[in-house]
């Protein structure tokens, strides 16, 4: 926070507080008005986490690309994740993590290859492989 004068604190501080009271104030009409119709308001409401983004903009399409275009042979959708994780140093033993990226991954291979960036590979186990195209930047 900036160095801000002891008065200026204070004036926040008190305006702050009059904004809880009054929020507070409207809370308990809406819990009156939803006991009235019969519903129990929910007590002990988690707060909601923020959210903490993993990749700047546009950054984990740069960064598929650069593991397609580095790897020597094509890729599993799942070793394209963890190499993306890699590189951003992140936990992947994390499973809820390493599903929520592989999906935004999918999304990213989904949207290049229609613009014909990366093709569809079959493995030799009919897995899906990737691999970048060569020649199209």
């Amino acid at each position: 926070m900036a160095k801000l004068s002891n008065k200026t604190l204070l004036r926040k501080r008190f305006a702050l507080l009059r904004a809880i009271e009054r929020d507070q104030g409207k809370v308990a009409e809406i819990e009156t008005e939803l006991r009235a119709r019969g519903i129990e308001p929910a007590l002990g409401v988690p707060p909601r986490r923020p959210r903490l983004p993993l990749f700047r903009c546009n950054e984990l399409p740069r960064l598929v690309l650069t593991v397609l275009r580095e790897a020597k042979e094509p890729l599993h959708i799942r070793d394209i994740t963890r190499a993306v994780l890699l590189r951003k140093r992140t936990d992947m033993t994390d499973p809820k993590l390493f599903l929520a990226v592989l999906k935004r991954v999918r999304d990213v291979l989904g949207m290049y290859r229609p613009r014909g960036l990366v093709r569809m590979t079959t493995h030799r186990t009919n897995a899906v492989r990737w691999e970048a195209v060569r020649g199209a930047d």
